[in-house]
């Protein structure tokens, strides 16, 4: 008898919960109503696709990227945007820079000089073969000496020569 007696309360405020509607509904075919009942704007964002939520386990369809929850693309190396993965992107050509072609970061021991701050770069873990470990040429200027005249050509050194016995010659004028 009870149960008679709560049916019909319980069927009313069913049907006031469906008064009470925000603005934004979702639905699980990836469809979305946006604005008011006078003034619908229906969009289709399947869960996956471009600009749309990200799937479960932040998982995308093919060439895009989860990023902020939303899938976006993944972009290309060398587009000259940072995209996900990407430690960097300039979008030149070149490895003598901050930025290798690779988007990474350049490093002592890449392989690449970058221009400005390394000597060298052998990208080896050897000192003394030419390149130190440090980006910096291996050996040292043992001297030097300033040649005072009128140029050009005076007081010049063309060539220099260093024997066995460690005899250093300078041939010039």
């Amino acid at each position: 008898m009870l149960a008679s007696r709560l049916s019909p309360l319980l069927l009313g405020a069913a049907a006031l919960t469906g008064c009470f509607v925000d603005n934004y509904q979702g639905t699980t075919d990836g469809t979305t109503t946006t604005g008011s009942e006078s003034e619908s704007e229906t969009e289709t964002c399947p869960a996956g696709a471009d600009g749309c939520p990200c799937l479960p386990g932040n998982a995308c369809d093919v060439g895009l990227a989860c990023l902020d929850g939303l899938c976006s693309s993944a972009g290309t190396c060398g587009d000259g945007a940072v995209d996900v993965g990407e430690e960097c992107d300039d979008g030149d050509d070149n490895d003598d820079d901050a930025c290798l072609t690779t988007c990474v970061q350049a490093t002592c021991g890449d392989g690449f000089v970058h221009v400005g701050v390394e000597e060298c770069d052998d990208a080896n873990p050897l000192d003394g073969d030419g390149c130190n470990v440090d980006c910096r040429l291996s050996g040292a200027i043992e001297w030097t000496r300033e040649f005072e005249g009128e140029p050009p050509g005076a007081d010049a050194g063309y060539a220099v020569a260093i024997e066995p016995t460690g005899q250093i010659a300078v041939a010039g004028v």
